[in-house]
């Protein structure tokens, strides 16, 4: 197999089956989840996971992400640490990333099973 089926493979697993499940879960994310701080702080965990992982992917894909205005804006966490709307805004940034990197990584390969077809908005 070579660099460019792998990196196919690679960036449609990791969307298929590690980011998009988390991005949606924090995007659904209300007020009452809020009420219960280790639920908040272990998905705010892993979208800090994911978008690290995406960085690294952006990188060694050497996908440049665009001018100034479509280049990936760090979400800071509150200094009272995550909340809901800081949840909606991280995964709003990282489902956007998600699909520039999905459209600028190599193609899928065939074999592999077929994407997810939903897309979140």
């Amino acid at each position: 197999m070579t660099v460019t089926k792998l990196e196919a493979n690679y960036v449609a697993l990791m969307a298929d089956y590690l980011f998009r499940p988390a991005i949606v879960e924090a995007r659904l994310v209300n007020e009452k989840h809020a009420d219960n701080p280790a639920y908040v702080a272990a998905l705010a965990s892993e979208l800090q996971e994911i978008e690290q992982r995406m960085s690294a992917m952006e990188r060694s894909l050497q996908i440049n992400m665009g001018g100034e205005d479509s280049r990936p804006r760090p979400c800071r966490m509150p200094e009272t640490g995550p909340n809901v709307r800081w949840l909606r805004d991280l995964s709003g940034e990282l489902i956007n990333r998600l699909h520039r990197l999905e459209q600028r990584a190599p193609s899928r390969v065939e074999g592999m099973p077929p994407r997810s077809r939903a897309r979140v908005v």
